[in-house]
Order: C-alpha cells, then structure tokens, then sequence
C-alpha cells in the first residue's frame, strides 16, 4: 500500500468516528443475550448487504451438529438464531482474511450494579456504557466499519475479507464451529474479542468439565453420621482454584478454573450425600 492510498484509507476513518461510534450505540442497544439473537443478527445482516457486501445468514442444523467431535451439548437448539458470513470479494490473487465475532452478550441480572439501563449505550466521559460494549459488539462493529471504510476509500484488497458474526458464543462456541461446517475458511483470522488493543497472537481455549462427589447421606436423626458431598465440593473447589494449584501455579497469568453450576441433591431434612459441580 502506498503512502498516499494509506493516507486516504486513514483520512476516511477518521472522519467515519461519529458514524462508527452511532453504529455500535444501536447495537448495544438492542438486547441479544445469548438465546436471543435473532434481532441484532437481522440487524447486521440488512445493513451488510445495504453497504454492498454479499450475505449469506442461516441457523445452525443442531441435530448435525452434534455429529461434530467438537460439538458440546447445549440446553437448546438454533432455530431463529443465525449466523453470518458478509464477503468482500477480492480482486484475485490475493490471501483471504476471516474477521471474527459475536453478538451474543451475558444476562444483565435484574438490573443490580448497573448505574444506567443495561442497553443504554450511554456515553460518559469517552466511555460507552451498556452490556457487549466491551464483550464484544465493539469488536463487531469495527470489522464492518473496516470493511465499509476500505470500500468508501474505493480500495479493494485483492484476497476475499469475510466478516463472520455468530450466535452462542457464551455458552458453547457453535456459531464459529458452523461456520466452519459451513465450508468457510481464510488464509487468516483476527477475532475482535477483548484485547486492550493488544495483539494476542494465542487463545488460553477452554475445557467443559462436570465432577459427582459422593459423600454420605443421612437422614436428620442422625444427621451426625452423614458426609456431606457439599462440603466435600467446597474443598475440592478451594483447592482446585487456589493459586499453588498445578494448572494455575504453572501458568497463573493465564490458567483458571471456574465452577458456574453446582447440583446438590438432597431433601429438606437430611444432609445431601452427592454434589455434582460443572464448570
């Protein structure tokens, strides 16, 4: 790229700020938590194909998606829930680039801790405010606005550019894994995921895991003789996250664990005999 076709490129960024920033406001603004995505997807997809991109949107077929090795099981499927891939076309000759994102956001609670409305995307002191301002609608938006912003500079690279905007990414990673399925694939990837701004050339990945724990029911007259498989859980859960932990001791900048979901099962009047932790 020459100087000058640099300079017009930089010069038609700059100048889109406002419209950049609007953009990622209306899509912050409309709620898409994970289940619920068909709205900000529709949205993207009309204004791809406005700005002249080739779109091609559909929902995961979930029962041949469990066929995958990589599928993980989900509580529901992808009916009304699809994925996107927009194409630049290329001019020929040239490496393809994947820019890849996701739409889906984490639940807003009921509304505790937040100063402003959830979907608000109020700006306050050069911050936009609002749930996937950071995680990652900000990602998304600014692999369009790339890609627009090449096209009204009247440049065109010459390998193909697709934008990949996907559902579920929170919970199970099934929206790129279809793209896939799907017979897309590139020469090179970026993900717009949360860096700071800082090139992350590895991802740490991730690894589903559920434990049963087996204590000692009892009933509560002799409640003394139980073992309780919660209490047992705790300990297990202490010591797996705990920093001297073989995965988080040898990598602690890097490596955690998480538990999002622990399964007791017990009555009312008896100490509970088996804890099923899942993280």
């Amino acid at each position: 790229m020459s100087a000058s076709v640099r300079q017009k490129l930089l010069q038609e960024i700059d100048e889109s700020r406002e419209k950049a920033i609007t953009f990622l406001q209306q899509m912050i603004a409309i709620p898409s938590v994970t289940g619920d995505e068909a709205k900000i997807q529709k949205f993207l997809a009309d204004y791809m194909a406005k700005i002249g991109l080739t779109v091609d949107m559909w929902e995961t077929d979930w029962e041949e998606l469990k066929k995958h090795p990589a599928y993980r099981p989900v509580a529901r499927g992808y009916e009304g829930r699809p994925n996107i891939v927009a194409t630049f076309k290329g001019s020929g000759g040239g490496r393809s680039l994947l820019l890849n994102g996701h739409t889906d956001v984490i639940p807003v609670g009921g509304g505790e801790g937040w100063s402003d409305d959830p979907w608000s995307a109020t700006i306050k002191d050069g911050r936009i405010y609002g749930r996937g301002s950071a995680d990652m609608k900000s990602g998304v938006a600014s692999h369009i606005m790339a890609v627009e912003c090449l096209m009204a500079a009247g440049l065109k690279p010459k390998g193909d550019v697709y934008i990949n905007v996907v559902v579920d990414e929170e919970v199970s990673g099934h929206g790129t894994l279809d793209t896939v399925i799907r017979g897309y694939k590139a020469d090179a990837g970026i993900s717009g995921e949360t860096s700071d701004l800082a090139v992350q050339p590895a991802c740490i990945g991730r690894i589903w895991f559920e434990i049963e724990i087996h204590g000692k029911p009892a009933g509560i007259q002799k409640r003394y003789e139980g073992i309780s498989g919660i209490e047992l859980g705790n300990k297990i859960g202490r010591a797996s996250c705990d920093g001297n932990a073989p995965l988080v001791s040898k990598c602690p900048r890097y490596a955690s664990l998480h538990y999002r979901q622990l399964l007791g099962r017990q009555l009312s009047e008896r100490v509970p005999g088996q804890l099923s932790p899942e993280g």
